[in-house]
């Protein structure tokens, strides 16, 4: 499946929501993350980081509304059999989740995700290669993708593929355009691939 198909199913319902607004799917051993999609997910959006798991035998720091958001839906989402991660914008932060508790578990997943904020502040190195299967769609200038900032001591983990594909203006709105987050614009890079 293309980056663009999967930028489609993740951006389209349904979706079935669990604990404070977190909407998920399971479809074809794919599980999907949406992106923020109400008041609850958008003031989870700006939380500051804190540790990720009590008496962590290798600690590290998250944002702790994306981890809240997390530990909501974290025993169910866990139940369903699924090879793959799919997450955009604040999506994308909770697929990062799902992946490394995967990974931690010995689970093997591979993880995509779509305009996605730093998630961790800082990863030790012998956590760092959890995150060694995902890959991150970054459109160039996306705003979304330069929160929480580094000086903060948050950073990006995966392999970037970095989006630089025109964009038709006519096609998307001013702020859109501007933020280079919207689903539109990811869309018509994608579709440069």
């Amino acid at each position: 499946m293309t980056a663009l198909e999967l930028f489609n199913r993740v951006t389209s319902g349904p979706w079935n929501t669990i604990g404070k607004d977190v909407q998920f799917r399971v479809q074809d051993r794919t599980l999907f993350f949406q992106c923020s999609n109400g008041k609850v997910d958008w003031l989870r959006n700006f939380n500051f980081p804190k540790s990720v798991y009590k008496e962590m035998p290798t600690p590290f720091r998250a944002h702790s509304g994306f981890l809240a958001a997390w530990h909501d839906c974290r025993d169910i989402v866990m139940r369903y059999e699924f090879d793959r991660i799919v997450g955009y914008s604040h999506g994308a932060a909770l697929a990062l989740f799902a992946h490394e508790d995967c990974i931690f578990h010995n689970i093997q997943v591979d993880t995509i995700v779509f305009g996605c904020p730093r998630v961790f502040a800082p990863l030790p190195e012998s956590v760092r290669y959890r995150f060694s299967g995902v890959t991150r769609y970054t459109s160039k200038g996306d705003v979304v993708t330069t929160v929480p900032p580094k000086s903060f001591g948050f950073e990006h983990v995966g392999r970037e593929i970095v989006l630089t594909g025109s964009i038709r203006k006519e096609e998307v709105s001013w702020i859109s355009y501007l933020s280079h987050h919207s689903p539109s614009v990811y869309r018509q890079r994608l579709a440069g691939l």
